[in-house]
């Protein structure tokens, strides 16, 4: 857990509405509603008093929650990247290792939303982001992440569980069997193994057509081992992922 103890510095109004209070209820004479104004503010930076990981095999893996002042909430995961995960490992004392988005989470509201890091800063309040109002819809779910002494371990898979006192990574496979590797943390900084996940081999690809007006707009399905699905599109799906896909498409 790391604590600090920043005041926020500048405070915006971000929208004004208008609601109704009802006077408490007096015997023998009926509430009285009156119309009072309200605003929501956005302030940066936040005062974050601790940052933890928790809910994963360790206190180095988890759900990441912040405390500012008396309440606790989770991080928005739009936007996300690895360098937001890099700043967030060093307010803990250690490298970031992999980060994942949990999209069922519900529990706790986002604390902060569009968190945008170098990589380098030593603290969010470094970085730049919004502090959501209530005024906005956001994204259910939360970031998990994975620090340890070593860098960025590049897998095919899903993190299972590591064990901080052996230092191994056990990694769920992404293929049709239930298959499990396993990757150490060394001590020179580095990830070693004896087996990878082997990639996902897509047989084949196609766009259920939407409308006969557009050739080529529709919802993309993936063929693998013998089985057509769809992409999951959770915030992860973007331009750089959709040029890939036509060109896949229009080049077959």
């Amino acid at each position: 857990m790391m604590s600090t103890s920043t005041a926020p510095s500048l405070i915006t109004i971000k929208s004004s509405y208008r609601f109704y209070f009802e006077e408490p209820h007096i015997e023998g004479r009926s509430p009285d509603p009156y119309l009072a104004s309200g605003v929501a503010c956005e302030g940066f930076p936040l005062n974050i008093s601790s940052v933890q990981l928790v809910g994963g095999s360790s206190a180095f893996d988890g759900r990441v929650e912040l405390r500012v002042e008396e309440r606790i909430g989770t991080i928005c995961p739009n936007k996300f990247d690895f360098e937001d995960a890099q700043v967030l490992c060093k307010m803990i004392g250690l490298n970031a290792s992999l980060f994942n988005v949990d999209y069922q989470y519900s529990e706790r509201y986002p604390m902060i939303r569009d968190l945008r890091c170098s990589g380098q800063a030593s603290h969010i309040n470094n970085c730049t982001y919004t502090t959501p109002n209530s005024l906005i819809s956001f994204e259910k779910g939360a970031v998990t992440l994975l620090c340890t002494e070593c860098g960025r371990v590049n897998l095919s898979g899903v993190m299972e569980i590591y064990n901080h006192t052996t230092k191994k990574l056990t990694v769920r496979c992404h293929n049709n069997r239930l298959t499990y590797v396993q990757y150490t943390c060394e001590n020179n900084g580095s990830w070693s193994y004896t087996e990878e996940c082997r990639p996902v081999v897509i047989q084949d690809i196609h766009l259920v057509i939407q409308s006969q007006l557009f050739l080529y707009k529709g919802s993309v399905e993936l063929k693998i081992n013998d089985v057509w699905g769809t992409i999951c599109d959770k915030m992860l799906f973007g331009a750089e992922e959709e040029t890939v896909v036509c060109r896949m498409i229009t080049a077959r």
